[in-house]
Order: structure tokens, then C-alpha cells, then sequence
């Protein structure tokens, strides 16, 4: 007899039924644990905004960010690109130029062998020649985009508890306490010495830093990182930022970060890169990725930082013809 869609209704309300006789109490269990929702640090500038989170190694505590959330990426005049260019393909990342406002812009600092490189790419193009040799004398000391700063994270089960922070970054920078890597886009700031008392951690602010306001800051540990080589490609991901582009919508909570899911795309081992599929916006930058994996057996899931956003990759919307 073939069942009719009244009999199959009552099929279906009769197990639900069943189902909640014999379930005393279920719990919602969220997909990512409850501390790892407060890792969250929005940066605020005079003139710029990022994400970025706290890094606690048990000797010393650290914001750490993208590069280019604290330093600007060195540019110099150029009329237009040489036709002949053949930039190198491990530095195509660092190279870009506007063709509106005519500039050549280089990420991070230049070595000399990169300079001798990015010449040879266009040696018979004498400006060309001549706006890499400004580059390379330009990016021997990175600019800093703001003199001061603050920092804010929040409590995310009581949103009035808030961590704040404020920066001296010229001051900071001056006393060692800000290193930013020369390639990649990431940097660090000391933001104290962690004081370990029995089971009790207290943080012991460097000078330059002044706590406002403390409500239990939640940083990441060594143990909880996971190694370039160890990422797997097609986990899924968290990646944990402030899209201050978009927090002029009074729909979105501006204190609060944005949490977005994705998975890992691909890895590039020429230059150490992991791609996200993952949505991504303006003032991402700087904020911690986790990657999610299932370990057995049972089952469990581990969360590990395996990096930080740094770039997005837009879709190309002019395509050179190519034979097929």
C-alpha cells in the first residue's frame, strides 16, 4: 500500500513526539567554543582601523596584526608600467601599481637582490629603473600610518565588559617594542611582561601602553597554533575580524566583531600563503584564522590559529584573449 501524504504527516509527528518523550533536556551545542568568540581585538587609529588579537607566549603579551594595519606600503611616481615587465612570480604579491594615481607601490621592505631582480625585469626602461631604486630607499624604514592608538576587545557574553587599551605607537616603536617582518604582512606591538602567579596571570603593561579598562583580555597560546606545513586543505575556518567598512549600517553592532566561516582553499608553497574561501571585507586585516579539525577517533574537534588575513583576491573583470 503506498503510504498518503496524511499518513506520512502522522509518521512524521509521531516520531517527533516520541523523540521529545524520551529526551529529558537538549542542549545546543555551538559550533566553535564560547572563549574562542572573545579573541577579537579591533584596532582603532587616528587615520586607519583594523582587526588583530592577543598572542601570550607566558613570558610576553603581543597585539599582533597585519603590517599594513601600522605601517604604509612605500609608492613613488611612475607615468605608466614598461610593456615588457616580467615581474618575478614571488614578488607579484608586493608589486602593485594605480594606473589612476599613477603610482608604483611596493609591500614591506625591499632587499637589495629584490631591487636587482625588479631592474632586471625591465632593464631597458629607465624610469622604471629609477622608481624601484626610490622604492628600495623608501622601504628601508617603514612609515607608521598613526601616532596613536587604541585597542578594544569585549566580553562576548556581557558586552559592557570591555578591554581597552591605549597606544603610544611612535613611543612603542622607538623602544623596540613594534617588529614588523620585512615580507610577510604581519607585525607585532609588546604590550607587556605576562606575570605568572600560581594559576593566576596578571599582565605587567610596557611603557607606551596604558590599560583603561580590563575585563579578562583572552589571548592565544603556543599550544594552540598550528604549523604551515599542518594546514589542511579543505577544513573548515573561522576567520575573526572588524569590517569597518560596513559598520555604518545601524543593522550591525559596531562594537561587536563579525564572525565568518569558510574553508581552506589552497596553500602556495612558493610564498607560505594559505587561501581562504572565505567572505571577507575592509578591516578584515590583521584578524586571527582558525582552522577546525576533526581528530580521531570519537570524533573531537581541535581549533588551532594557522595565520591572519592579510589580502583578498578579487575577481578579474578584464580577461586577456589566450588560445586554448
Amino acid at each position: 500500500m503506498r503510504p498518503t501524504s496524511r499518513m506520512l504527516v502522522a509518521f512524521i509527528l509521531s516520531m517527533v513526539i516520541a523523540l521529545s518523550i524520551s529526551t529529558d533536556y537538549v542542549y545546543a551545542r555551538r559550533d566553535i567554543p564560547d572563549d574562542n568568540l572573545e579573541i577579537p581585538v579591533l584596532f582603532i587609529g587616528e587615520k586607519t582601523a583594523g582587526s588583530g588579537f592577543f598572542y601570550d607566549n607566558d613570558k610576553f603579551h603581543y597585539f599582533i596584526t597585519a603590517r599594513h594595519v601600522l605601517f604604509e606600503d612605500t609608492s613613488t611616481t611612475l607615468e605608466k608600467i614598461p610593456e615588457d615587465l616580467q615581474i618575478p612570480d614571488h614578488l607579484l604579491y608586493r608589486v602593485a601599481y594605480e594606473k589612476n594615481k599613477k603610482q608604483l607601490i611596493f609591500r614591506g621592505v625591499m632587499s637589495s637582490h629584490e631591487k636587482d631582480e625588479l631592474i632586471k625585469s625591465a632593464s631597458n626602461n629607465e624610469p622604471f629603473r629609477d622608481a624601484i631604486e626610490q622604492l628600495y630607499k623608501n622601504s628601508q624604514r617603514l612609515k607608521l600610518k598613526n601616532n596613536k592608538a587604541t585597542l578594544l576587545s569585549y566580553r562576548y557574553d556581557a558586552k559592557t565588559e570591555i578591554n581597552e587599551i591605549e597606544l603610544e605607537i611612535v613611543k612603542l616603536f622607538n623602544d623596540g617594542k613594534i617588529k614588523y617582518h620585512p615580507s610577510i604582512d604581519v607585525a607585532l606591538i609588546k604590550i607587556g611582561t605576562t606575570v605568572i602567579s600560581g594559576e593566576k596571570r596578571s599582565l605587567d603593561i610596557s611603557a607606551g601602553a596604558i590599560k583603561k579598562k580590563s575585563a579578562g583580555i583572552t589571548a592565544i597560546g603556543t599550544g594552540s597554533i598550528k604549523l604551515y606545513k599542518d594546514v589542511l586543505v579543505g577544513n573548515t575556518v573561522y576567520a575573526f575580524g572588524y569590517p569597518v567598512s560596513v559598520t555604518n549600517n545601524p543593522l550591525l553592532d559596531v562594537r561587536a566583531p563579525l564572525i565568518r566561516k569558510g574553508i581552506v582553499a589552497g596553500k602556495n608553497d612558493k610564498i607560505k600563503t594559505i587561501i581562504l574561501d572565505c567572505p571577507l571585507h575592509p578591516g578584515n586585516s590583521g584578524g586571527l584564522v582558525l582552522e577546525v579539525e576533526k581528530v580521531l577517533p570519537g570524533g573531537s574537534e581541535e581549533y588551532r590559529a594557522i595565520g591572519l588575513v592579510t589580502n583578498s583576491i578579487p575577481f578579474r573583470k578584464e580577461r586577456k584573449n589566450r588560445e586554448h
